[in-house]
């Protein structure tokens, strides 16, 4: 069982080779190499570590490998068509009708492009953050318990890691360039898995943004040596905090869903972090089966594949492909809406297990598409995921290269949304759509009712048509 896993393991490091080589330095590669980033983390880890032969013995006599097995083998699968999609499908849709994202025939922004391209970067990117946190600290705990206004707080979340991204990647062209900003971006994005813990007791919120905005830094990085020493070096620390949490994560919790006040919140964490920090071991077992326990979709995937096969269950033939449509539809406008995404019925259904009441288990993009078509749902439900990043990334990239950052933000969002691996499709659908609609309405409100200074750096319209020798009818939307 060991070397099937090693072989389908050099399967995953000769497709993120050749895709990391193919496309290292273009940003229509971001959005797939953070999905990249995150799909190993909740497929492929957990295959290399059932490639270790001390790992494997711990299983022997059991039929848990065998189910890993299977789900990896369907992960694997995934991963091609993925590729599949990305490299072959997508190029030809997009020379059959170039307008699909290069001439898109709507306006994401009510400006000229030529105006939006003066938009200061750095501006922009710090009204994206401050708009994430004022999301994240106050609009979703008053806000989030409406359905609908809390996708749309999720949006304006997602501006966070968009304005991060923008702000230390993209702002070559600033007229501003604050010595502060940066490190203090740079502190922000370290420390906010801490916060994450501290305030929620999750570490996973805050490793996705961490994600979102290292993928599209490794893009940046031709040199293939120093991206693989990087990408160890990351993935090292990565584990060793991830370790250390989930080994922890009971008394975290306890004081943090216990009401704990700040401080005693803060000295768990804090004891948790510094006293009981701990290097990730490959030999270590214990760290070892807490990844495998808590990092890996495998194992649903796989019981899965073997209730199916053996007809103990019948496939959905479409079911929650139908449920992700009618997720987009706001509560708002159906009330009654029967879709209820993250509960752990079709788990428990399709894999044979029982769960807690209360207890919310997500399927993964991998189980649900088998459990629709079997092995032809998830080749074709990661062809088109594929080309769908690939349209995204495409529109990232135009956006990034006419340096108009407001599109670049909602193409980039919606991308996030897609990313979200460890969800449902439904949730895909509704995340990528309210965000991109969230991003695009916030940003025709910015740019209609903020002040010139706090994107242009201008103080009024005269100031600004004076610069730029423009006349006022190409700024009539410009606040005045």
């Amino acid at each position: 069982m060991p070397e099937q896993f090693a072989t389908l393991g050099l399967i995953w490091i000769f497709v993120y080779l050749y895709l990391f080589l193919k496309y290292r330095g273009q940003y229509l590669f971001g959005l797939l190499s953070i999905f990249l980033i995150l799909y190993f983390g909740d497929y492929g880890l957990q295959g290399f570590i059932h490639a270790l032969p001390h790992f494997a013995e711990y299983f022997a006599g059991t039929n848990y490998s065998e189910a890993i097995f299977n789900g990896f083998v369907q992960s694997t699968i995934g991963l091609l068509g993925l590729t599949f999609g990305f490299v072959v499908i997508a190029p030809v849709l997009q020379k059959i009708n170039r307008g699909i994202i290069h001439k898109t025939k709507f306006s994401l922004t009510p400006i000229d492009a030529s105006i939006e391209t003066q938009i200061d970067p750095m501006r922009l990117a710090l009204v994206y953050v401050v708009t994430g946190l004022v999301s994240y600290f106050i609009l979703r705990p008053t806000l989030g318990t409406i359905p609908t206004i809390n996708t749309f707080m999720q949006g304006l979340y997602s501006l966070f890691p968009a304005g991060l991204i923008l702000g230390l990647l993209f702002t070559e062209s600033s007229a501003e360039k604050p010595k502060y900003i940066r490190p203090l971006f740079i502190a922000l994005l370290f420390l906010w898995p801490l916060v994450g813990v501290i305030r929620d007791g999750f570490l996973g919120f805050g490793f996705f943004i961490v994600i979102a905005v290292l993928g599209f830094s490794l893009v940046r990085i031709k040199h293939l040596v120093r991206l693989g020493i990087l990408g160890v070096v990351l993935g090292y620390i990565a584990l060793s905090v991830m370790v250390t949490y989930f080994i922890n994560r009971g008394e975290i919790r306890g004081a943090v869903w216990g009401g704990a006040e700040f401080d005693t919140r803060l000295e768990v964490v804090g004891s948790s972090f510094l006293d009981d920090f701990q290097w990730f071991d490959v030999q270590n077992i214990t760290h070892l089966l807490v990844i495998d326990g808590r990092m890996g979709l495998n194992y649903l995937t796989g019981l899965s594949v073997h209730q199916l096969e053996n007809n103990y269950v019948e496939y959905a033939y479409g079911q929650t492909i139908t449920d992700a449509f009618l997720a987009v539809v706001p509560r708002a406008i159906w009330p009654d809406k029967p879709v209820v995404t993250g509960g752990s019925d079709n788990v428990a259904q399709y894999t044979g297990l029982t769960f807690a009441r209360g207890t919310t288990v997500s399927m993964g993009y991998v189980m649900e598409m088998f459990i629709n078509f079997g092995t032809s749902g998830v080749i074709g439900g990661f062809l088109i995921l594929g080309i769908l990043l690939r349209l995204l990334g495409s529109g990232v990239e135009v956006a990034l290269q006419q340096k108009q950052n407001m599109k670049f933000a909602a193409y980039l969002v919606a991308g996030l949304g897609v990313a979200l691996i460890g969800n449902e499709i439904a949730v895909l659908f509704a995340a990528a759509a309210s965000g991109f609609l969230t991003v695009v309405i916030y940003n025709r409100l910015l740019l209609s009712y903020a002040p010139p200074s706090l994107l242009f750096g201008y103080l009024d319209q005269k100031q600004f048509i004076k610069k730029h020798e423009l006349i006022p009818a190409k700024i009539s939307v410009l606040p005045k």
